[in-house]
């Protein structure tokens, strides 16, 4: 359905705002109701007005959405007012500021139609989406729901669902994203288990292609810490490439020299497979390069915040009975665990396979063990009876 006067979605940061969250009986805006309204008034940062409503509405809700909300039918019976003088004290309350929400098109698009069916106009005001804020800058989160974000900022979130609850969360949320964005790098390294993997110290690394974790800035940070030299072009002088996933699939098959578009935009990857093919250029991705630092990345399975491994480092040694070590490293990074090469102070877990005689990451484990280090060594058994 087109709306053809809604508002434009901004991507800023403002100090003077109407935060909105609606709880309706379904997704539908043509085919279900709202039953709540929340909204809070924010002048110069600071909470100076609040709105909360239960609407009256001709139907019953599902006992889904009573479970979801713990908005019962009784209450919409008792407390309810009639949409329509909903609606004219909303509109009164939001005037004509610039309205934030999170996933706030979902409540735009409800609010958009119920303005023109009571009030015979448009919703008209800009709007801000806390969703689409935080996708931008926070690359690392397995989802973007308010409930995953809230607790990532420690955010107290007691009664979800309920429309005035999450307004004033998304508020929290939307003041927190404001400054995560002004202080990015600073924020990005202090959530940095960093790993000083060997191969990447005082080395030559060129970055190609744009990145899903990484951006130039954060890049250039953490190299200073490996002493190490960035280039953001095929340099010569480089002896590392870091690419997205996508192009690094790509460079592992043989590129078509025949392609006129690929030469016209895309000539440094027929000179990169050129010298990964005489051994002069190393190919990581991007995902590798960020499990080798400590960088957490999000994985298509769901990351497990109640698993023990979760955001922990774990390294293995010797030979894995029942996988084979990649596919281990891959249940842990789908947990939300790190992978280190080597063991060090910033090693929580050291998973033991089988091996001959005692490792030297073993004997390294032990020797921290001793020191007081909290790093505890287990067996593959344990470690499956972990991830279970």
């Amino acid at each position: 359905m087109e709306r053809e006067y809604k508002g434009n979605s901004l991507l800023e940061y403002v100090k003077d705002y109407v935060v909105i969250d609606i709880e309706t009986t379904g997704f539908s805006p043509i085919n279900d109701k709202i039953i709540e309204i929340g909204a809070i008034k924010v002048k110069n940062n600071q909470v100076i007005d609040e709105f909360n409503c239960l609407l009256s509405i001709d139907e019953r809700i599902s006992s889904s959405v009573e479970k979801l909300t713990g908005i019962t039918n009784q209450m919409i019976q008792e407390q309810g007012i009639d949409e329509q003088e909903a609606i004219v004290d909303f509109d009164n309350f939001i005037e004509d500021n610039i309205l934030i929400g999170h996933n706030v098109n979902f409540d735009i698009n409800f609010l958009y139609d119920y303005f023109e069916q009571f009030l015979n106009k448009p919703l008209t005001n800009n709007f801000i989406d806390t969703q689409r804020l935080a996708k931008k800058i926070i690359k690392d989160s397995s989802n973007y729901k308010l409930t995953t974000l809230a607790k990532r900022f420690h955010i107290e979130n007691k009664n979800s669902h309920r429309a005035l609850n999450d307004v004033y969360v998304t508020n929290e949320l939307y003041q927190q994203l404001h400054y995560y964005s002004e202080h990015y790098v600073e924020e990005r390294l202090k959530e940095i288990n960093l790993i000083h993997d060997e191969e990447f110290s005082n080395e030559k690394i060129a970055f190609k292609t744009k990145m899903k974790y990484l951006d130039n800035e954060l890049i250039e940070e953490l190299l200073k810490k490996l002493n190490t030299k960035s280039y953001f072009t095929l340099s010569q002088y480089a002896h590392i490439l870091i690419v997205n996933d996508k192009t690094y699939e790509k460079l592992l098959s043989p590129l078509d020299r025949d392609d006129e578009y690929m030469w016209m935009f895309n000539a440094w990857m027929f000179r990169a497979q050129e010298r990964i093919e005489q051994g002069t250029l190393k190919l990581i991705s991007e995902t590798e390069f960020c499990q080798r630092l400590g960088i957490l990345v999000s994985t298509n399975r769901q990351v497990n915040e109640q698993n023990q491994l979760y955001g922990k480092t774990c390294v293995f040694t010797g030979t894995l009975e029942k996988m084979t070590r990649s596919q281990a490293e891959k249940i842990v990074l789908s947990i939300g665990g790190c992978i280190g090469s080597s063991v060090t102070k910033k090693t929580n877990y050291l998973i033991l396979g089988y091996n001959s005689h005692k490792s030297t990451k073993h004997k390294r484990a032990e020797q921290l063990q001793q020191n007081g280090q909290d790093i505890q060594i287990i067996s593959e058994d344990m470690f499956y009876k972990i991830i279970e």
